[in-house]
């Protein structure tokens, strides 16, 4: 069920929770250092190229099957989700502290436990998600504003009396209390909402398969920068990399979170209404493209400020390389919208080859680029990867008339103001 007051309250919930990780990794720089700084940013990539392990490749085809049914709650499927994830979470801890053995010693066992609840919250999306699709925005960010507050104050206070690694505590703390009140929550409102709604687990898990593959083709693809930083590379490099993704990844995730938030519209509007679909599309895609090409502005005039006001001198050149990074907005805003048209038309077998295509192309690029330019190596072979996989993968490959028409229509500047009116009307619509 879509209303535009959830959206709004859920809009400003991701907007809260992308503040909290900057700010969390400001800390960590400005507290430890440039090198621990460094480690961080590596251990967060390795954690996140294993991510695929706990997502299992279901989590938007669960938020597609919430969504078709038409704000039924069923815990049955809700409680085997989570279970599942609890299973598959427990393989990816595993795994991921054992790797770091061959990576570091014991001293940054703090960082890893502490990005493992990072991960867990991010493991029982299934909860968020019955929240966002019954529109009950309002009450997710309270339940988030509660968490977050609690976890602050008690991290201050961990702070005042002086234990080194009081930050690390933040996540624990937070997660905690989110998910713990999430849960709850869902379950005082499951005896006045809960309806019959069956779903099909066999045709869910068989879909997964697919959607698996590409989850871990596109860690590999986002996370070889750091990675191949690391070990192409040294500490200082994979810093800067890190604090110029730390103000570039905010907005990269915003229109996700926004074709996130509209996916109830999207998908009702293509099984009943066709006819407003492509319109809602195209109109969409082409504020997103223009949305680009603000930010990018602004990061061309204000990164090196940025920088140097929240990581100081000595990881000052991340300024400049935030200013390359940013020309991936052109590419990867309008892009999040046809990737949610692939899994609405249930063709995840074109997202995996897409996402293939931009992983193989980064690596190679990254093994050419980063030994001679660094940080700026590897943000040159993300642009060509993005562009490759986001406008050349459906202008040559996947070859639909009509997301090659929305693409080409995103960048007409005379239609921004007809788009503006027809996403208000939309939203607005019943």
């Amino acid at each position: 069920m879509f209303s535009f007051n959830s959206s709004i309250y859920i809009l400003i919930g991701k907007l809260i929770s992308m503040l909290v990780t900057f700010g969390f990794g400001v800390v960590v720089a400005n507290y430890y250092g440039a090198d621990d700084y460094a480690n961080f940013i590596f251990i967060q990539s390795l954690f996140f190229l294993l991510a695929f392990i706990y997502h299992l490749g279901v989590d938007q085809l669960v938020y597609r099957e919430l969504a078709l049914s038409q704000n039924k709650i069923n815990f049955t499927f809700i409680h085997t989700i989570a279970k599942w994830k609890a299973l598959s979470f427990i393989v990816f801890s595993v795994v991921a502290i054992s790797l770091l053995q061959f990576f570091f010693v014991a001293s940054v066992f703090e960082i890893a436990i502490s990005l493992l609840f990072f991960h867990l919250i991010k493991a029982f999306i299934v909860f968020r998600q019955s929240f966002e699709i019954r529109a009950l925005g309002k009450q997710l960010m309270y339940v988030d504003l509660f968490a977050l507050s609690i976890s602050i104050f008690l991290v201050f206070l961990l702070y005042v009396f002086d234990v080194e690694s009081f930050i690390w505590f933040f996540w624990p703390l937070y997660v905690s209390l989110s998910l713990t009140s999430q849960y709850l929550l869902l379950k005082m409102g499951g005896s006045s909402s809960e309806e019959s709604c069956s779903f099909d687990y066999n045709s869910l898990w068989k879909e997964s398969k697919v959607l698996l593959f590409a989850v871990l083709m596109s860690a590999v693809f986002m996370q070889s920068d750091i990675l191949m930083l690391k070990l192409l590379s040294n500490n200082i490099e994979v810093g800067i990399y890190g604090a110029a993704m730390s103000i570039v990844q905010p907005f990269l995730i915003i229109p996700t979170v926004l074709s996130v938030i509209i996916f109830s519209k999207l998908v009702t509007l293509h099984g009943h209404r066709l006819e407003r679909f492509w319109p809602f599309m195209s109109s969409l895609s082409n504020i997103f493209v223009y949305s680009s090409f603000l930010l990018i502005a602004l990061f061309y005039f204000f990164a090196n400020d940025v920088i140097n006001l929240f990581y100081g001198p000595e990881l000052s050149k991340a300024g400049d390389v935030a200013k390359f990074l940013a020309f991936n907005f052109i590419f990867t805003f309008p892009s999040v919208l046809y990737s949610r048209y692939l899994i609405i038309e249930k063709r995840s077998n074109c997202e995996l080859k897409k996402t293939i295509l931009a992983a193989i192309c980064n690596i190679v690029l990254n093994i050419v680029l980063i030994p001679k330019f660094g940080a700026l190596g590897a943000v040159t072979a993300s642009l060509i990867s993005y562009f490759l996989a986001d406008v050349l993968y459906y202008l040559l490959i996947f070859n639909d008339k009509k997301v090659s028409a929305v693409i080409f229509k995103s960048f007409s500047f005379m239609s921004i103001r007809v788009s503006l009116l027809n996403i208000w009307r939309e939203l607005n619509a019943r």
